[in-house]
Order: structure tokens, then C-alpha cells, then sequence
């Protein structure tokens, strides 16, 4: 009798015990580096111990990414320092660590020469901004084959990646040509001018 008054509870302690006690999550990841450029993948190692599952948030400006795998690799758009959050979770979910780590993301920008053929000696091809109206600069001379960022009378100009829209105005004839335009980082972006 007394066996049998004492083995329950014994039996129902033991049980709590093996389940109900779960070790304390620790987070803790590293990343392949800290400086990126913008369209980057950041490789993201998960070295946390004692987890179950995870929940990474990259956040940046007003954007956020998640993921829940063990070690993803996120992409990285928007320049600027993006915050690395990882949150792992015990078994039952109830128990939680989290860590955070900053990465920066570099401005990318690129080189675009405006180029003609079809100036003759008395015009000139003024480029503006679309949207904005703002004055980029001036083509003076017409030039064949294509040629490189920096040519002489070309329009060499920097820009941030990204797509845009060019007012492009042949004086004195009055002609107006609206021309869209990519971007692409770290190269020279070549566009030919013509009316």
C-alpha cells in the first residue's frame, strides 16, 4: 500500500521532470563578413546551442525579411546598415534567446556616358533628370563607335544603381526625347542619344 502511494507521484515527478525541464537556448550566429554591396547574399551561420527552431529578421529602413531556417543566406538590397536578428526557441517553444548583429550595405552607383552621332556643329543635346528636371549636362560633339565613360564631348556622369528616366534636348532645333535608363553598378553604362 504504501508502494503504491508513493510510485504515482514519483512516477508523475520523474515525468514532469524528463519534460517539462527544457535547457535555456543560447543564440549566436556569425556572418561571412560585415561589409556588403547592394544585391549581395549574406551567408548567415547559425552557432546557437541548445535550439530547436529558429527565427532570423533582417531589417533595414522600413523593410524586413524573414527566415526560419537554420542558416540561410539573405539577400541585401537597400544601402544602409541592416540589423541581423536571430530568436531560437526551445522544444516546446516557451523558452527563447535572442541575439542581433549590424552588417552595412555600400551605396553601389555606376558610370553612364550619353552618346550621339547625329549632332552637326551648331547643336548640342542637353540631358536632364526626368522626374526631377535637374540638369545632368551636355553632349557637344557626336561621336562613332561607342565610346567610353570619359570620352571628350560625351556626358560622363555617376549615378546610384537603379532604373531612371532622361529628358534628353536637341538646341536649337527645340526636339525633346524621353529615354529609360538601368543603372548597373560598377561599370560604365553606355546610351546612345538619337532623334
Amino acid at each position: 500500500m504504501i508502494l503504491k502511494r508513493y510510485l504515482l507521484p514519483t512516477l508523475l515527478l520523474l515525468i514532469f521532470a524528463l519534460t517539462g525541464c527544457q535547457k535555456m537556448p543560447m543564440a549566436s550566429f556569425t556572418t561571412d563578413k560585415t561589409d556588403y554591396v547592394a544585391g549581395q547574399f549574406v551567408k548567415l551561420t547559425n552557432t546557437s546551442k541548445n535550439a530547436y527552431s529558429y527565427k532570423w529578421i533582417v531589417t533595414t529602413n522600413d523593410t524586413q525579411t524573414t527566415s526560419y531556417s537554420e542558416s540561410p543566406e539573405i539577400m541585401l538590397g537597400d544601402p544602409g546598415t541592416h540589423l541581423i536578428t536571430l530568436t531560437c526557441f526551445s522544444k516546446n517553444g516557451k523558452v527563447t534567446d535572442r541575439c542581433s548583429q549590424s552588417v552595412n550595405v555600400a551605396t553601389t552607383t555606376g558610370d553612364v556616358i550619353f552618346y550621339t552621332d547625329v549632332l552637326d556643329n551648331a547643336s548640342t543635346i542637353y540631358i536632364y533628370m526626368y522626374s526631377t528636371g535637374a540638369y545632368i549636362g551636355a553632349i557637344t560633339k557626336k561621336y562613332y563607335p561607342v565610346p567610353d565613360c570619359g570620352t571628350n564631348g560625351c556626358l560622363t556622369t555617376t549615378l546610384q544603381q537603379g532604373d531612371y528616366k532622361i529628358n534628353a534636348k536637341l538646341q536649337p532645333y527645340g526636339l525633346n526625347q524621353n529615354i529609360n535608363i538601368t543603372v548597373k553598378p560598377n561599370t560604365c553604362n553606355k546610351v546612345y542619344i538619337s532623334f
